[in-house]
């Protein structure tokens, strides 16, 4: 049986680069006997507009697609 990829992507409601998400790889092994743990780093600029922003997170296979938005407060 071949082993599914997982892709990794973002998106945020900035309309600016004010906010950046970094993820150190793109894509990753899939086995329900090996979880693995994404790390995720939002950071945001020392000039970001306040406000409340979404980012959304997504894994992807073949066959099915995982979302969740994130909250991000700049005050």
């Amino acid at each position: 049986m071949k082993t599914p990829k997982l892709a990794i992507s973002h998106k945020n409601t900035s309309q600016f680069s004010d906010i950046s998400v970094t993820i150190p790889y793109t894509q990753v092994d899939l086995t329900a006997s090996n979880p693995q743990t994404i790390p995720v780093s939002i950071n945001v600029s020392d000039f970001a507009l306040p406000g409340t922003y979404k980012v959304l997170l997504s894994a992807k296979t073949p066959d099915v697609t995982v979302s969740k938005f994130v909250t991000v407060t700049i005050e």
